[in-house]
This record gives structure tokens, C-alpha cells and sequence, in this order.
């Protein structure tokens, strides 16, 4: 039989040929979008930072600190126990499965102080590795609600922290918002989110019932996404920490962040000490692991050094007393490693 060669059989080839063409290379780029996929979860994993054992035993309570895990609202509780009676939030605070349900016979039924700290964690750093730290200030008489973070990145989660305020009693409360590095970037956007909706930038925003935080409080960290700019905001009080040995941190990146926070802003540098100095957790692994500096002082010292900068701020937010705005970053001389 003769072959049909018409124009109608030849473009019916082609286009045949074509599709069979474009359906190898959609084929070949979800593989390759799979294989890039399956690469960036090992390289997660390999990044993932455990809290240590010394870190998991600060979350035993005790006749100073009343721990709490609330799982199913995303925090960790640190309550003092002086002033545990006078929490508005704590019959929720308590109802959380398999946690204590004491009643704080000792407790002391006097007023509450009205300050404390919802703390968001570095990335890929698992949430207790900051128990050590979050313990001494809630001793020092400070609440604290430390996040747990969605796959542990902050950014991808900054309304957990309405959730844990919600917890402690809405508006009862005046909150500073914290974080250490990428856990910073979230307080960054949650203090933001006020802003906007003072503004009627933020459609969500302005629909947060919640007060706005009265302070900002940064562990190696900064507002590295440009679009946030808290310049405006003339009367918010706000205390960076940096460490002399952090070479996880941009210096460059840092500086230029300075002129998007108030100018009351206040930072100090921990000589010694480095990134991870911030929290308590094992180093991470794999050929990809971000290389921090060496620390010069022992990781207790710089705890106490954080932790008594961190107090200070927090003291004189409840007498009302705005720090001015101190730089002893750009003076502090380099890590040496």
C-alpha cells in the first residue's frame, strides 16, 4: 500500500512528535524539581539543631519556675512561681494533656508584674535549646512563652505568637517580642504587623485584637528583610545583642539594618562570645553546615552576659523607663578565632 505523504499526515506527525517531546521534558523537569527537592530536605536535616541535655533540664519545674509544653498551642511556658496566682491566663495555661495541674499553694497572690517575653528560636534550632536561658528570666520574675516554630523556621509561623499571648491573658499582659538570628526576623515582622495596621496597611493586621508589644528584644539577629522598617515607630524600645565571635551573622548586612530601627535603639556586643553562645544545642552536621566562630569565653559566661542584658531591658520597661539608644557594636574590636 502507498504511504499517505499528504500535508495533513505530515503535520499530524509533527505535532505528534512535538508533544511526545514536551512530554519527556515536563517529565525530566519534575524529576530534576523532585531531585532539588529531596537535596534541600537532606540539607535541612543536616542543618537541624538539637537542644542538649543541659538545655532539656531546665525544663524541670521547681519551687522558682513553674514549666509548661503546651504543644497544641505552639509554646513552651516559664512562669515564676511568686507570681503564678496572679496569671489571668493560668487555668489555660494549665489544661494542656499530660502537663502539671498543681495549684500553686506557694504562690504569692499579689499583683503581677505586667511584663513579659514571647522568644521565637533561631532557624532549624529546636525551641528548648533556649530553656536554660528562658528559665532565667522568668526566675528573675518574667514570663516567658518560647516558641516552637513550624519545621523549625520562625518567619514561617509569626502568628503563634498571638496564640501564646492569648494563652497568659490577652491584654493583661505587656509583651516584648524576642529572637535569636532568623528568630529575630519573625519578631521583626510581628512588631511590624502593628505598624502596618495603625496604618490600614495590613488588612490582617489591623484585625489583631491583640495590645501592641511595648519593646523589641534581638539575640544576633536584625531585620534583614528590607520591607521592614520600624524607623517610624519613635518610642519603641529596642535592645540588640551581638557577639564578637558570630560568623554566622552579616556585619555588612547588620550595619545597614540600622537605619530601619528606631533611634532609641540600643546594642551591645558580648566580647568572646559567638552565634551559637545564644542557646544551648549540638553543633549541626554535613559538608553544608554554617560555620560559626570560635568562642573565647565559656558558653556560661556569655548566658549571663545575654540573660543580665536581656533582664536590665526588660526592668526598665516595666518602670516605664526608655533606654536611650546606645551603639557599642561598631567600636567592639574583630573576634579573634
Amino acid at each position: 500500500s502507498l504511504r499517505d505523504t499528504s500535508p495533513t499526515s505530515k503535520g499530524s506527525a509533527m505535532l505528534s512528535m512535538l508533544l511526545s517531546y514536551l512530554v519527556t521534558l515536563a517529565i525530566c523537569a519534575v524529576a530534576l524539581l523532585a531531585l532539588c527537592l529531596i537535596v534541600w530536605i537532606l540539607f535541612l536535616i543536616s542543618q537541624r539543631k538539637n537542644a542538649t541535655p543541659a538545655a532539656l533540664e531546665a525544663l524541670k519545674s521547681d519551687e522558682k519556675v513553674h514549666v509548661i509544653v503546651r504543644s497544641d498551642h505552639h509554646c513552651t511556658l516559664f512562669l515564676p512561681r511568686t507570681q503564678t496566682a496572679a496569671f489571668p491566663g493560668l487555668k489555660e495555661a494549665l489544661g494542656g494533656e499530660n502537663q502539671e495541674r498543681e495549684s500553686d499553694e506557694g504562690a504569692s497572690k499579689g499583683d503581677f508584674s505586667g511584663v513579659g517575653l514571647v522568644f521565637y528560636p533561631g532557624a532549624l534550632v529546636h525551641h528548648h535549646s533556649y530553656s536554660q536561658l528562658m528559665r532565667k528570666v522568668a526566675e528573675a520574675g518574667f514570663p516567658v512563652a518560647l516558641i516552637h516554630a513550624p519545621l523549625r523556621i520562625a518567619t514561617l509561623g509569626v502568628d503563634r505568637c498571638n496564640t501564646a499571648r492569648e494563652l497568659l491573658g490577652r491584654n493583661s499582659i505587656k509583651w516584648v517580642i524576642g529572637g535569636h538570628s532568623l528568630g529575630g526576623v519573625a519578631a521583626c515582622k510581628y512588631v511590624a504587623s502593628f505598624m502596618s495596621s495603625s496604618s490600614s496597611a495590613s488588612p490582617s493586621a489591623s484585625e489583631n485584637p491583640l495590645s501592641e508589644p511595648c519593646g523589641l528584644l534581638l539575640w544576633a539577629a536584625y531585620p534583614s528583610d528590607t520591607s521592614i522598617d520600624l524607623s517610624p515607630n519613635k518610642t519603641l524600645p529596642v535592645l540588640t545583642i551581638q557577639a564578637t565571635c558570630d560568623k554566622v551573622l552579616s556585619r555588612d548586612r547588620f550595619e545597614e539594618s540600622k537605619n530601619r530601627l528606631p533611634s532609641i535603639t540600643t546594642y551591645l556586643n558580648i566580647q568572646g562570645g559567638n552565634h551559637a553562645g545564644f542557646g544551648n544545642y549540638t553543633n549541626a552536621k554535613g559538608v553544608w553546615r554554617f560555620r560559626d566562630g570560635e568562642r573565647t569565653i565559656r558558653l556560661e559566661e556569655q548566658h549571663e552576659q545575654v540573660v543580665s542584658h536581656s533582664l536590665h531591658f526588660l526592668k526598665a520597661i516595666k518602670v516605664s523607663t526608655i533606654p536611650v539608644g546606645i551603639d557599642s557594636t561598631s567600636s567592639c574590636p574583630e573576634a579573634k578565632n
